[in-house]
């Protein structure tokens, strides 16, 4: 079994919960399935305690051997006590900023979890805690954070941040996660698809909490423009694993239309997204949006890319890498915090590639 193979199999165990007749399948499939090649991409996509909760609720956990049934199990328990904290960590950070009057709108997994999107406390892992902010409020912001506690992590630079779409991280010695606290939503290539107004005018309430989130919609597009960012350097734009079952769960609240997205390119990669979103995960939302002739030659180049995994590498070393770092010595003639990210880069490079004799 490749590790395309793979991939496919993970998606569709993470589709039983509205597959439930899956569970049978998994149970034939999995005789045939290399468990140390699984655990690999599993964990690579950070879904082992996603995938310990769906099979909990569809009683399949036993067709695994013990050893790999405790391994999940421990996951997970980490992840339930792991994301408790955070949820007490967001909760005071509502409260320390609601009573200066700041408004903040939480994103991405923190803004998930605040919702309820997984039907599990422990399905999503978590690194840090991404929260938007206005610009007028950045440092009054910083200001709440540092009389928490917060300080800002060590390494980061004065001044490396200064074009950054958020702050330095800031880190609390006795919490969870580290906060990150964005200027703007979305990277800077696709800044323009949504600015901090349009999150801030639709953001809406999580639950019965106080806390905000994105809407429906530019959550929708916030994590696929962020998906997209992280295949910069890569051959295959796919995604995660873990990011297409996100996605899979925002739409089922609400279904990707592409209208979502104002320019037609982009608008059409998206809902090429959602689809293979929907192929990949037997997501029936997803699956009833219009296919496309060119989905299957897009996925098929996507698993290929996977199996063959020195393309991507050569594709980096000798066309990605060059242009950027030429790109990244133009910039450093006239930004600070472009000359200390090059220098970073130089030093990395000649510590990976030793002089010999």
């Amino acid at each position: 079994m490749k590790k395309a193979d793979i991939f496919l199999f993970l998606g569709k165990c993470l589709s039983m919960d509205e597959n439930p007749g899956i569970a049978g399948q998994f149970r034939q499939e999995m005789a045939s399935v290399p468990i140390k090649e699984l655990l690999e991409v599993a964990i690579s996509h950070s879904l082992l305690p996603a995938l310990y909760a769906i099979f909990v609720r569809h009683q399949v956990l036993p067709a695994w051997p013990e050893g790999v049934t405790l391994l999940l199990r421990q996951a997970h328990a980490r992840n339930v006590e792991k994301n408790a904290g955070i949820m007490e960590q967001v909760k005071d950070l509502t409260q320390a900023f609601q009573m200066v009057g700041i408004p903040v709108v939480f994103l991405k997994g923190a803004g998930y979890l605040l919702q309820g999107l997984y039907k599990d406390s422990g399905e999503r892992v978590m690194t840090d805690i991404d929260m938007l902010v206005r610009g007028e409020d950045e440092e009054r912001v910083q200001a709440v954070l540092l009389g928490m506690g917060y300080e800002v992590m060590a390494g980061a630079a004065e001044g490396d941040y200064g074009a950054h779409r958020h702050l330095p991280p800031f880190h609390h010695p006795a919490k969870e996660v580290p906060v990150e606290v964005h200027r703007s939503p979305l990277h800077g290539d696709f800044a323009g698809h949504m600015s901090p107004e349009e999150a801030f005018s639709h953001c809406m309430k999580a639950g019965d909490t106080v806390a905000s989130v994105l809407s429906l919609q530019h959550q929708q597009l916030l994590h696929y423009f962020h998906e997209m960012h992280h295949t910069r350097g890569k051959l295959g734009t796919m995604g995660t694993l873990r990011g297409m079952y996100d996605f899979y769960l925002l739409s089922r609240k609400r279904r990707p239309l592409p209208e979502d997205v104002s320019h037609a390119g982009s608008s059409r990669k998206y809902m090429r997204y959602a689809r293979c979103t929907g192929t990949v995960i037997s997501a029936s939302p997803l699956q009833k949006a219009a296919t496309a002739s060119s989905d299957g030659r897009y996925l098929n180049r996507e698993l290929f890319i996977m199996n063959h995994s020195w393309l991507s590498r050569f594709y980096f070393e000798l066309a990605y890498r060059p242009v950027y770092l030429a790109g990244l010595a133009l910039r450093s003639l006239f930004q600070p915090a472009s000359r200390r990210l090059m220098l970073k880069k130089w030093n990395t490079l000649l510590t990976k590639r030793p002089l010999s004799g």
